[in-house]
């Protein structure tokens, strides 16, 4: 288990899952280490020649807490604490799933309509660069990591990040989740290749896709129904 205590004036709650997500790209900077998936999911390498260069998990730790303290100027403090005895990280998971679920539960009752802007977050297009992920109160990001709070915090702190916000602008389509705003940054930031994204859609001009996806609906035809 992972565990990265932040501190600085700018600093608060809604901030955590942010700097988690960030973990998933600051990891991957790193030569030989490969992170994948968020949360309570998390897949590592490491590879041998890195693996046989490591005394320890030091060095890992000093470069990802660089990456951070150099990308998000408002970590004035961090620390890294790995733990590898099995039983400390079970402890640590059962802390970890009560905040991810005190986390989720606050955008419960909070709906698209509720809201005059939505969220915009494309850290996903180093390698999928036509990938524009909107989130709102009703849609997380692809990634599962980033709900509407913390796409708020994140734009806040960070305002040349990769989290910014977005104007809904007309409602064009209410059963599928048709904004002109999202039209408008779907045009601007996938170069061209979509001009709507529809956020509640199947079929007809769907949300776009990058690689990390939390869950995956699919449509079964024979029951005219999706799972």
């Amino acid at each position: 288990a992972m565990i990265f205590n932040i501190g600085g004036e700018l600093v608060e709650p809604d901030l955590e899952s942010v700097v988690e997500r960030r973990v998933h790209d600051f990891i991957n900077y790193c030569q030989g280490i490969m992170h994948l998936n968020q949360r309570y999911d998390v897949w590592m390498r490491v590879s041998k020649d890195t693996a046989a260069k490591m005394d320890s998990f030091e060095p890992f730790g000093k470069a990802v807490m660089m990456l951070f303290k150099t990308e998000l100027p408002f970590i004035e403090k961090m620390q890294v604490t790995f733990y590898t005895d099995q039983a400390e990280v079970e402890k640590q998971m059962v802390t970890a799933k009560e905040i991810f679920k005190a986390r989720d539960a606050r955008t419960k009752d909070l709906r698209d309509e509720d809201v005059e802007v939505f969220y915009g977050c494309t850290l996903c297009q180093s390698f999928a660069p036509t990938n524009v992920c909107v989130v709102s109160p009703d849609r997380v990001s692809l990634c599962g990591a980033i709900n509407w709070f913390d796409g708020r915090a994140a734009a806040k702190v960070d305002p040349e990040g990769p989290q910014f916000a977005i104007e809904k602008g007309e409602l064009l389509d209410a059963n599928t989740g048709e904004y002109s705003g999202v039209n408008d940054i779907a045009k601007k930031l996938s170069a061209g290749e979509f001009d709507k994204i529809k956020l509640h859609s199947f079929f007809d001009s769907p949300h776009t896709s990058c690689g990390c996806f939390e869950v995956v609906g699919f449509y079964i035809p024979e029951v005219d129904g999706i799972g």
